[in-house]
């Protein structure tokens, strides 16, 4: 573990045989700004030099395996980002927050640089997105997994890249849902 306000990440290049840190030049420590939070970390699927990593209430990401680091969205969130998620070129990130009205934003890779959009409309207000799976077969299809029980809304999916989320929860059981994947039949 890294120290309070300084978490640690390390990485590996031969299945943890050994691991080393990853420095995190460009990470701000005070963008943490609480005591506890989890740390993810994502990669890019087509160029595993691409990073993703969580600090606080930002986002942010390294072309060059994680020696250095740019913040992705200039102003913090309300609420702690969550676990990323990439999709399959590496062009989108989805990123889940635990504010009501930031449950969900979208950062795009285009023109050289990342823009960033609120996804949440669509999605249900009172609960959070647990995580996001963009879809492996479209690149504007993700299904959002949403936290909580009792109320048929688990498993949301969109296929226009997060502008428009439909229940696609069906008859599953009234558990909680932790993932989901795309099924080819």
């Amino acid at each position: 573990n890294g120290a309070q306000g300084f978490p640690r990440r390390v990485r590996s290049n031969n299945s943890l045989a050994s691991v080393s840190n990853v420095t995190g030049n460009g990470i701000n420590a005070y963008d943490i700004q609480q005591t506890f939070w989890k740390t993810y970390m994502a990669v890019d699927p087509i160029s595993a030099r691409t990073v993703f990593t969580n600090a606080g209430n930002y986002v942010y990401w390294s072309q060059d395996s994680g020696n250095n680091w740019t913040r992705m969205n200039s102003a913090p969130f309300n609420k702690i980002a969550g676990k990323m998620t990439v999709n399959r070129l590496g062009t989108v990130v989805y990123a889940p927050t635990k504010d009501t009205s930031q449950r969900l934003m979208r950062f795009h890779w285009a023109y050289a640089q990342w823009s960033l959009t609120n996804k949440s409309a669509g999605l249900p207000q009172d609960r959070q997105v647990k995580r996001v799976h963009p879809s492996t077969r479209n690149l504007n299809w993700a299904y959002a997994v949403i936290n909580g029980i009792g109320d048929n809304q688990k498993v949301f999916k969109t296929t226009d890249a997060g502008d428009a989320w439909t229940n696609i929860t069906g008859n599953l059981p009234d558990i909680p849902v932790n993932d989901v994947l795309d099924d080819y039949d």
